[in-house]
């Protein structure tokens, strides 16, 4: 039926000087055709917008030409609640005889040389680099063996100001050293003296 009126209509049309005119009768049986035939469903197709120069835009409206609301919740950033590790207190530096980690009945018994000896170590003849590690394999091993009491010699050198009885105090303040130790001082005349000295170990952790 549709395909006859498709026809005739077609015929009409030829016949006109006019093709794109339609006449009444054309319209009636355009609508007889079209009576039975569903609409397509609009396909919902996002509008890719576009700038002068072809960019995409990041942000596309919605429907209905409104703008997006922001949120009424807005995006904060977490917070790391965890609190920092307090760093260590620096410990004070040592000098011969000074003794805050030592009790006074101790280092007085340390200076009059009534502290037990349990180690004792020469550098005598070393270069610095040699007495250097010497002094921290020692101290090393005496704190890991529980010792508590050990005799350095430094030896007095020219004048008493020799190399290795200067430097000695100051790496027993360097680390690793200085955190295995508690105090120092010159050795009594028997120990050593002044080229010697007495140094107070930690016990071990």
């Amino acid at each position: 039926m549709s395909k006859a009126i498709s026809r005739e209509l077609e015929k009409k049309r030829r016949k006109k000087k006019n093709p794109l005119e339609v006449s009444p009768e054309e319209l009636s049986l355009w609508r007889q055709v079209t009576s039975n035939v569903d609409p397509m469903k609009k396909k919902s197709t996002r509008l890719k917008i576009t700038d002068h120069k072809g960019n995409m835009d990041q942000e596309p409206q919605p429907a209905g030409g409104k703008k997006a609301k922001p949120s009424a919740y807005p995006q904060v950033k977490p917070v790391n609640l965890t609190p920092k590790p307090k760093p260590k207190p620096k410990e004070p530096e040592l000098s011969h005889g000074v003794a805050p980690g030592l009790d006074k009945r101790t280092a007085q018994k340390l200076r009059r040389g009534k502290v037990p000896i349990e180690g004792r170590l020469d550098l005598h003849g070393m270069t610095q680099n040699e007495a250097h590690r010497a002094l921290d394999r020692f101290l090393d091993g005496a704190v890991n063996k529980g010792k508590r009491c050990v005799t350095i010699i430094t030896g007095k050198g020219f004048q008493g100001e020799g190399v290795l009885r200067t430097q000695v105090p100051r790496w027993l303040n360097h680390t690793p050293n200085r955190e295995k130790i508690i105090s120092f001082t010159y050795g009594t005349p028997s120990q050593g003296g002044t080229g010697a000295l007495v140094v107070m170990l930690r016990k071990k952790k």
